[in-house]
């Protein structure tokens, strides 16, 4: 996808637009126009499944540098659900933020 293109067709009719960023996009500096502007306002970081914190931070190795110099820029984001968890385990957030504990689980259907 054309971002650039994109962000600028977007910016002469005012509309929003959400775009989902797969992890190649995010490693390769999505982030960022070629003139190192954000190109994005606010960026959402969806629920996760508990136990794949380590994949998860794996494939997104490049892209966790990219988005701690998105908001030292003063870059937003969202995080949903346990995705705070990965804020912290990725050192943008005080740790002891999360607060396990206060998990809501299904009960067991056995």
């Amino acid at each position: 996808m054309d971002f650039d293109a994109a962000a600028s067709d977007i910016a002469n009719v005012g509309k929003t637009f959400l775009v989902y960023m797969a992890p190649d996009e995010l490693n390769g500096g999505i982030l960022f126009t070629d003139d190192n502007e954000m190109r994005f306002g606010l960026i959402i970081i969806p629920d996760y499944a508990f136990g794949t914190e380590d994949m998860i931070t794996q494939t997104y190795a490049e892209g966790i540098i990219s988005l701690k110099e998105y908001l030292n820029n003063g870059g937003r984001v969202i995080a949903s659900g346990k995705s705070g968890y990965l804020l912290e385990k990725w050192g943008i957030i005080t740790a002891g933020t999360y607060d396990t504990s206060k998990l809501i689980s299904s009960i067991d259907s056995d």
